[in-house]
C-alpha cells in the first residue's frame, strides 16, 4: 500500500492507501515505502533510511507494517509530512553528538534486522554487512577513524580479505563494543585474548597489530607513518 499522510487523523487511519498484496492489506510493499520515505526526505541510500527504518521498525528493508506505522509516528507526535521530515533530519543530525549514542546504538542494532536477505535468516550476508558499516561509521552518521587509525577502512579491508563469510548478530554487536573501545583508547592496550570477544575481533587485531603498525606489541609503539 502507499502512504501519504498529511494529518493527525492520517496516523492513526492513513488515506490514500493501495493494497500491493490482498494476502496482506496491512502490509506496505516496496514500491509504497520507497516513495514514502522520499516523501518524508529520506535519501535511500544513506543512514537516513536506516533512521526511519528503526523507528518504524521495519523487519525487511522497504517493508512497512502499517501498526508499526501508526506506532512509530504517535509516539513522537510527528503526525503530518512536514513533522517527520523535520524529525528525521534532526536525529540524522544529532548522530555523532555523545548524548545521541543510545540512539545510534538503536539504529545499528535494527540495521541487523534488515540487512538479512529474509526475516527467516539468522545471519547477513557479508557484502550486505559492509555496506551497512560503511553506512553506519562515516560521515554524516559517526565517522569510525582516531587521530592515527582509520578503524573502518581496516575493518572493510580484513573482512574483504580474510573473512568472507556471513555475520551473524553476535558478530554485529560485538564490533560496535569494539567500536566504542576503539573511539576511547586506540591504542588497544585495554585488548586482550583472554576476553570475551569473538575470534573474528582477535584476529583483526593481530591483523592491525601486525600490518598496520609494523608488528607492535600488546603495548607496544604505534607505527602512525
Amino acid at each position: 500500500m502507499n502512504i501519504q499522510a498529511q494529518s493527525a487523523n492520517d496516523i492513526r487511519t492513513p488515506t490514500k492507501l493501495s493494497a500491493d498484496n490482498k494476502a496482506e492489506p496491512d502490509l506496505i510493499g516496496t514500491e509504497g515505502t520507497m516513495k514514502y520515505f522520499q516523501d518524508i526526505g529520506v535519501d535511500l541510500e544513506g543512514v537516513d533510511v536506516l533512521i526511519a527504518s528503526e523507528l518504524l521498525k521495519c523487519e525487511i528493508l522497504g517493508e512497512l507494517k502499517r501498526q508499526n506505522f501508526i506506532d512509530g509516528w504517535a509516539s513522537t507526535n510527528a503526525d503530518t509530512i512536514s513533522k517527520q521530515k523535520s524529525l528525521l533530519a534532526a536525529r540524522k543530525s544529532s548522530l555523532t553528538a555523545p548524548t545521541s549514542r543510545p540512539l545510534f546504538h538503536a539504529i545499528y542494532k535494527h540495521t541487523f534486522t534488515i540487512a538479512r536477505a529474509s526475516t527467516s535468516q539468522k545471519v547477513v550476508p557479508l557484502d550486505a554487512a559492509l555496506i551497512n558499516w560503511r553506512t553506519l561509521f562515516s560521515s554524516p552518521s559517526i565517522d569510525w577513524r582516531t587521530p592515527s587509525t582509520p578503524w573502518l577502512d581496516y575493518w572493510c579491508e580484513f573482512l574483504e580479505a580474510r573473512w568472507k563469510k556471513s555475520v551473524n548478530r553476535d558478530m554485529w554487536e560485538q564490533t560496535y563494543q569494539f567500536f566504542e573501545q576503539t573511539v576511547q583508547d586506540e591504542s588497544m592496550d585495554w585488548y586482550s585474548e583472554e576476553g570475551a570477544w569473538p575470534s573474528v575481533i582477535d584476529e583483526f587485531v593481530a591483523f592491525v597489530r601486525e600490518e598496520k603498525r609494523g608488528g607492535e606489541g600488546h603495548a607496544g609503539e604505534m607505527d602512525v607513518g
